[in-house]
């Protein structure tokens, strides 16, 4: 209902300034389609800030070459991992990768990802998931200072012995 109200008022706007468009074809016109598009995918392609991170393929968490940084106009190959320095935006942890955690991050990471796609064909239903694992034989951790959304999985794998992982949300 707000989207509507939002139309109606643009198109109110354009029907007085130009005169020619009625609500109808306000809304059905291609250009304003067009122009809803435009919109949206700028508000997509300007989520990413400089010093996000996001894998780019199955491995360790503290492998550099498994990693893609935003440098504030082009995902680009990092030279280091989340976390490694100060100043780590958004890990996005992106569909059908497996990202091992083997040792302590050392630094805080603003926000993170593990990211799912789900596909729906007839009956059938696909699920693709990203995976974080916590996976060594001496305790890590991971200091997140925002948000941590996991639509994907986060395993714990069974190292011989007992240790306590740790995974910090909310704290610098």
């Amino acid at each position: 209902m707000e989207c509507y109200g939002l139309y109606l008022v643009v198109a109110s706007f354009i029907k007085d300034v130009v005169g020619l468009y009625t609500f109808k074809n306000f809304i059905m016109n291609k250009n304003f389609l067009l122009l809803i598009s435009f919109i949206g995918i700028t508000f997509y392609s300007s989520a990413q800030v400089a010093g996000d991170y996001r894998s780019i393929g199955n491995g360790n968490w503290n492998d550099p070459s498994k990693w893609e940084v935003y440098d504030d106009s082009a995902w680009v190959g990092s030279n280091s991992y989340p976390g490694e320095n100060s100043g780590t935006g958004t890990v996005t942890i992106m569909i059908l990768h497996q990202v091992e955690l083997t040792s302590i991050v050392p630094h805080p990471i603003a926000s993170l990802l593990v990211d799912q796609r789900t596909e729906y064909a007839g009956e059938d239903t696909v699920t693709q998931v990203g995976v974080l694992r916590f996976s060594s034989e001496n305790p890590v951790s991971l200091s997140v200072s925002g948000d941590v959304v996991i639509h994907g999985a986060l395993l714990i794998v069974d190292q011989n012995g007992t240790k306590t992982h740790s995974l910090f949300v909310g704290g610098g």
